[in-house]
């Protein structure tokens, strides 16, 4: 019996192939449009979980205000890292951006005004060259370390090592001369490390630009397993310096993580209910569709109950062709949605990732749409009168 009614309601819909089409096509968009926001968001959390994972547990991100009683200095972080017992790296974090210039090629990109010990937290490897060391900071030498894209666009197959550019900024200009070239790294929490201009932090502050106060810095504990000391011993230092602890705030990774997550979590829902929404009108096309097919089958159905199909069975084959289109549009929103995923994460570059709970959900969603939006048209094909059905013409 249910094959025939299988066999029967397919028999139906390819009848009507321009029909079952755009019935589907409200829910093969709605599936596909939540399943292109769903992976594209997982995608962008994982790539920000793994930037943050990518310098340790043990980093620390401290954000300085300024207070009433005084400002944090670079030589404040200097005096910690003294006297700190857990702690073993920490530096003023400082960016701008500026015009890079070697010859005829020229870019416009960020900097960073690094010490060694930002080199160490971020774990920089020099692919030719080396790093920026002690004797570098303590002299202020005009020095630089690239990332392979700045190396790529001002130098491209020419060896920069030893060459020097000119950074612009401010109407200023800095000769700078090419120490390293940094493996490919990619992005590391907000730094993008192939893109980006590595100099000393004391040329920068000496050369450039004033930087006597400091607004963040990163600091790193000796182990994960000291972390919440390495925390404490932070606020010990800082509260004594700020005398405000609304002055400053630490923010470790795995507070870091659990940001991440709360907010990802909000958007994906809220971006999720949202495309949620084209199923809905699509629920609402396919009960339509089956009420104009109700309307058209009523002759159909007054036969059908005359030779001996009882309400239950009539009943029964609209809803059989509801779900057979629901469930047929949630597999192609599905694949178009996993394609159309890819496509746009190479535009955006972000990789999609597709969480088999998500789309499982999705695709009985779909079928679930099928089955509330047939129930009133099936009911009401099964309520006809067959004397009634007979004589309609």
């Amino acid at each position: 019996m249910i094959y025939e009614m299988f066999k029967e309601a397919m028999r139906s819909l390819l009848h009507n192939k321009m029909r079952s089409f755009l019935s589907m096509l409200g829910i093969v968009i709605g599936v596909m449009a939540v399943i292109i926001v769903l992976s594209l968001g997982n995608g962008a959390t994982y790539s920000v979980k793994n930037q943050i994972e990518s310098i340790g547990s043990n980093v620390f991100f401290v954000m300085v205000k300024r207070s009433k009683y005084g400002n944090l200095t670079v030589n404040d972080l200097e005096k910690i890292k003294l006297e700190a017992n857990y702690l073993v790296d920490i530096t003023p974090s400082f960016s701008g951006n500026g015009n890079f210039k070697y010859n005829k090629n020229e870019i416009s990109t960020q900097f960073y005004a690094a010490n060694p010990d930002f080199i160490n937290i971020f774990g920089l490897k020099t692919k030719n060259g080396r790093l920026i060391n002690d004797l570098d900071f303590d002299g202020g030498l005009k020095v630089a370390v690239i990332g392979s894209y700045v190396a790529e666009q001002l130098f491209g197959s020419e060896d920069p090592i030893g060459k020097e550019i000119k950074l612009y900024i401010n109407n200023r200009f800095l000769p700078l001369k090419i120490i390293g070239i940094l493996e490919e790294t990619g992005s590391k929490l907000f730094l993008n490390v192939d893109n980006t201009v590595f100099i000393p932090y004391s040329t920068v502050e000496q050369r450039l630009l004033k930087l006597d106060v400091v607004n963040q810095f990163l600091a790193k504990a000796k182990s994960s397993d000291e972390v919440e000391n390495a925390k404490n011993e932070l606020e010990m230092f800082l509260f004594s310096k700020l005398k405000d602890e609304n002055a400053y705030y630490i923010l470790s990774q795995d507070e870091m993580l659990d940001t991440i997550n709360q907010i990802t979590g909000m958007l994906n829902i809220t971006l999720g209910a949202i495309a949620a929404i084209s199923l809905l009108v699509g629920g609402i096309g396919i009960m339509n569709i089956m009420l104009v097919s109700v309307t058209e089958r009523t002759r159909e159905i007054g036969i059908k109950k005359a030779i001996g199909a009882t309400n239950s069975n009539i009943m029964l084959q609209f809803l059989t062709e509801s779900l057979i289109l629901t469930f047929s549009a949630g597999i192609i929103g599905i694949v178009f949605g996993i394609l159309f995923s890819n496509f746009i994460g190479r535009f955006i570059d972000v990789t999609p990732y597709f969480r088999i709970d998500q789309v499982v959900l999705s695709f009985i969603t779909a079928g679930f749409i099928g089955l509330f939006f047939g129930i009133y048209p099936a009911i009401k094909a099964s309520k006809l009168n067959p004397v009634d059905a007979l004589r309609y013409e």
